[in-house]
């Protein structure tokens, strides 16, 4: 990402830091500039500068997978799997799915609760080249069907106890139940996994521009809406948490529940794990204390009321007991009181928290640390903070022109995300 500042017309040369290596996207800027020596003569200096895009979510899994392949990557109760475990698994499924018609642009979709296959799942998609489509559980038969009829997916990927749940489709499909005894022989077979890596470097590279996940929300009509996110999506969202707001190492362990599929990703780009928290667990407030004290989570993302939830459920001793391995909490979904943010720094003085705002459309758009607001410019709740850096954000009115400062009006977000 480049920023620009307006320099003086004086000034004749600019240094410019030039990347090397073999990256390909550039980007052709060009600045007018004028000669100190003689200031009616204007000169056009163009560059060609070489601009670093994110690399797919996917293949900073891979990458990752091959920096630390016996690092923990995924916990589901007492199973632990390393990098290399998922790796593996990822590529068969993959391979399977690309066996089934799954490619660029494709979809298939995902209908499962929150846990271990459902991130393998979403890895397994995006490395055969297609898109996932989460489909929620609790959704009944005629959104399903609707929402099946409208995505077209080559295939759904679920578990058995869930497979009886799906309605017929209008279209053939492949439905594979990821836990079957099939599947679980398959985990016996003694394959190498160099091999495994080797044939997935030799299917064709995703693009940044190629389809990742379409999610579906009721829309206002009352009929399924699909939201189509592209790679560049998630590629810079992600990449902006990871250099602005918190990065991850070997020893984070990042708890996923709330909006389950943009955050079960992030940490296994980077040496982190992933800890799936059951939907039977996520409203329990004792029951969730106690598994992220017994699984030592360092990160979750919260919607407040569910925060204050659990907040109400403990005795301040055991807030602070249970939730002591916590260094970073993201508060997102619903607006933050001011009252909340006391009572988060008085219960756990030594966490983050992070107000994020987001929309299905483009991802992250501003966040802030809590410690860092302005108080003045509420008594009752706390602002979003600054759009993000790769997200420009306008507030227009209903004719789209700029409103004045404090004026409202409608939020426009900008950018490649």
């Amino acid at each position: 990402m480049l920023r620009f500042l307006c320099v003086p017309r004086e000034v004749d040369s600019i240094p410019v830091e030039v990347p090397t290596g073999d990256e390909e996207p550039r980007t052709s800027v060009s600045f007018l500039l004028s000669s100190p020596h003689n200031h009616k003569k204007e000169t056009i200096i163009s560059l060609i500068i070489m601009v670093a895009e994110p690399e797919c979510v996917h293949v900073s899994f891979h990458q990752q997978a091959d920096k630390t392949p016996e690092a923990v990557c995924l916990i589901q109760d007492d199973e632990e799997l390393t990098y290399a475990q998922v790796q593996r698994r990822v590529i068969l499924l993959a391979k399977e799915l690309r066996d089934a018609g799954a490619c660029a642009n494709s979809v298939v979709a995902i209908f499962m609760e929150p846990c271990n296959y459902y991130v393998i799942t979403m890895l397994a998609i995006l490395t055969a080249g297609a898109a996932y489509v989460p489909l929620e559980l609790a959704y009944p038969t005629t959104m399903l069907q609707r929402v099946l009829s409208d995505a077209t997916p080559v295939a759904v990927i679920t578990k058995r106890e869930q497979r009886h749940l799906l309605p017929l489709a209008d279209t053939p499909l492949a439905v594979i139940s990821i836990d079957d005894a099939g599947h679980e022989q398959q985990e016996d077979l003694l394959t190498q996994l160099q091999g495994l890596v080797n044939m997935y470097k030799s299917w064709p590279k995703v693009s940044l521009d190629d389809l990742a996940f379409v999610v579906y929300s009721s829309g206002t009509t009352g009929q399924p809406k699909g939201i189509a996110n592209p790679h560049r999506a998630p590629a810079m969202s992600y990449n902006w948490r990871f250099q602005e707001i918190v990065d991850y190492k070997q020893g984070d362990r990042v708890a996923c529940n709330i909006f389950f599929v943009w955050e079960a990703i992030r940490a296994v780009m980077r040496g982190g794990a992933v800890v799936p928290v059951p939907s039977a667990v996520i409203f329990d407030g004792d029951a969730l204390s106690n598994m992220l004290q017994k699984q030592a989570v360092t990160e979750m993302l919260f919607t407040p009321s569910l925060l204050e939830n659990l907040y109400n459920t403990l005795s301040e001793a055991e807030i602070r007991e249970r939730m002591a391995s916590l260094k970073t909490v993201f508060l997102n979904g619903e607006v933050v009181t001011i009252a909340l943010r006391e009572r988060c720094f008085h219960l756990l003085p030594n966490v983050r928290f992070i107000n994020l705002y987001s929309v299905s459309e483009c991802h992250e758009v501003g966040a802030v640390d809590l410690k860092d607001i302005d108080l003045k410019l509420s008594t009752k709740f706390c602002p979003i903070g600054e759009p993000c850096s790769v997200s420009p954000v306008y507030i227009l009115d209903e004719e789209e022109k700029r409103v004045a400062p404090g004026d409202a009006g409608e939020l426009y977000v900008g950018g490649d995300m």
